[in-house]
């Protein structure tokens, strides 16, 4: 058996590894790690080579209260993910948990909405040049 070495953190393709995937990350789990000189090695993190369990979406144009996770990720609302690939994803507040944002009292309406997808550790959600749609619900309280 031959010494090896896997460079998630310093090697040529440190940007793109799978170090996330493979569960080779730092203690806090949001960077990529190399491992040391050896003949076999353990992955540091659990592995997840699934996809991700929950997608974070967050509305960056409303001043609102965010929720944290306890890693610091901040969303505006979380989507479990529990379907498979390819697949509907529904949410019902009457089958699920609720969700809301409180709107300032000084907004009466909305021109637009800024809203970007993201997983773990905010890293920006890639959905490979699918299409996607999103119905939000608005009432006042």
């Amino acid at each position: 058996m031959s010494n090896f070495r896997l460079l998630f953190a310093t090697g040529a393709n440190a940007g793109t590894s799978l170090w996330r995937v493979l569960g080779y990350a730092n203690s806090n789990g949001i960077a990529g790690i190399d491992t040391p000189l050896t003949t076999s090695t353990i992955s540091t993190q659990v592995a997840q080579i699934n996809a991700p369990l929950f997608v974070y979406l967050t509305m960056n144009n409303i001043a609102s209260d965010q929720t944290f996770t306890s890693d610091g990720d901040a969303f505006s609302f979380v989507i479990p993910v529990d379907v498979q690939g390819g697949s509907l994803i529904e949410i019902n507040a009457n089958e699920s948990f609720d969700q809301y944002i409180k709107v300032p009292d000084n907004i009466s309406f909305f021109n637009f909405l800024q809203i970007s997808l993201s997983d773990k550790n905010a890293q920006p959600l890639s959905l490979n040049g699918s299409e996607w749609i999103m119905i939000l619900e608005f009432y006042k309280k």
